[in-house]
């Protein structure tokens, strides 16, 4: 299983919503009964039937509640108050901002907690969500943890002790995802491992996720979010090194065509990234320092931005961020396309199965991926010196 070790540093790029659909839409109950909070009202936000967003409230009277719905199959969810919270100076309540995420079956299923204090609240009455417990128990400890380390980092003044904290919480989000993945091998027909492993595609190799996906059923491999696995997985495997780099073709920022094929003689970076993607951002001086130390010796950049519909925004940040010496294309995300699970012919994230961004590769003369890398793009860093050295 291959991690990432910068995984603080990188913005995802398209999060997983897709449910398990069945044909039918089966009705669901959840019935409230709170602790405390002073709630006076509670609203539900899940993914209904055909992965559309759903929405429901209900009043709370004596500390309960009940809510209806419908979901075509184990769903997301999430929980939130209004009125909640502990009385302020002169006796008013303080309203709360504070949700609790879920996952919800078909039939009935009971909520308990205090309204004011979403970590307490506790739903049951759903498979799904027992077994979204049982992978909270296992990363329970590293969670306390990083949550200890992350309020000594905010404190800490010493540029070392920073960094140390920051390398620290990086080794704990590394053990996230080899419990999480752990936990995949041993519940493969889980809603909970299809709903992360589409979440978690990018800190995984495409051997790793093969080894989960092959242990789905063919019903869970033909349902939407099956689908969406299945699709970013073989344009991972298309992408990784070892393979011929899919060609693509687009207009560049300056109005003129620009074809990947063309570069064929020359060592090529790819590097995908977007004008909001603030790690991207913060890459760039490493790109800007191989490309001055390389540009000679025949190695190019192609910047691909998702900032599809954006356009001034990309403009400004090339410009800001002083790359516009080197190439830049739009990726041609249609995010129309993306949320109806619709194939995109011009998409280049998904030709090479980009999730994350930051994500760079290097393309030998001949057109063969040599290295893919998501953050700052330290393995990338690597092997451009080991290609430049002589």
């Amino acid at each position: 299983m291959n991690i990432s070790s910068n995984l603080l540093a990188i913005a995802l790029l398209c999060p997983a919503g897709a449910l398990f659909a069945q044909s039918v839409a089966q009705p669901f109950v959840i019935e409230g009964t709170l602790s405390g909070g002073r709630a006076d009202s509670v609203k539900l936000s899940y993914t209904g039937a055909g992965d559309k967003h759903m929405e429901t409230a209900a009043p709370v009277v004596n500390n309960r509640f009940i809510l209806k719905g419908a979901v075509d199959g184990p769903a997301t969810a999430s929980v939130s108050f209004t009125g909640t919270g502990k009385a302020a100076p002169g006796g008013h309540v303080q309203s709360g901002k504070d949700y609790r995420f879920f996952f919800i079956d078909p039939g009935t299923m009971k909520i308990t907690g205090n309204a004011g204090q979403s970590e307490t609240l506790v739903l049951t009455g759903s498979k799904t969500q027992r077994e979204s417990d049982m992978l909270d128990s296992l990363l329970a400890p590293a969670a306390r943890e990083a949550k200890a380390l992350s309020i000594a980092y905010k404190a800490a003044t010493d540029a070392d002790k920073k960094k140390a904290l920051n390398a620290k919480m990086g080794q704990l989000a590394d053990e996230k995802y080899r419990q999480t993945y752990t936990f995949m091998l041993q519940h493969p027909g889980s809603y909970v491992t299809a709903y992360y492993l589409n979440l978690y595609m990018p800190f995984y190799s495409p051997d790793s996720i093969k080894k989960v996906y092959q242990l789905f059923t063919a019903a869970q491999k033909n349902n939407r979010l099956g689908k969406s696995i299945g699709e970013t997985l073989r344009g991972m495997e298309a992408g990784s090194p070892g393979q011929m780099a899919v060609d693509f073709s687009a207009t560049d920022i300056n109005g003129k065509p620009l074809r990947l094929s063309d570069f064929r003689g020359k060592y090529v970076i790819l590097d995908f990234w977007a004008s909001w993607c603030v790690p991207c951002r913060h890459s760039h001086p490493h790109l800007i320092e191989w490309y001055n130390k390389y540009k000679g010796k025949g190695l190019e950049i192609i910047g691909i931005a998702c900032d599809d519909g954006r356009e001034a925004a990309w403009k400004k940040a090339v410009d800001q961020d002083g790359i516009g010496i080197w190439h830049h294309v739009l990726a041609g995300v249609d995010q129309q396309k993306v949320m109806k699970h619709q194939p995109n012919p011009n998409d280049i994230t998904a030709k090479y199965g980009v999730m994350a961004l930051p994500t760079k590769l290097i393309i030998d003369p001949n057109g063969k991926i040599l290295a893919r890398d998501i953050g700052d793009g330290g393995r990338i860093g690597e092997a451009l010196e080991k290609i430049f050295k002589n």
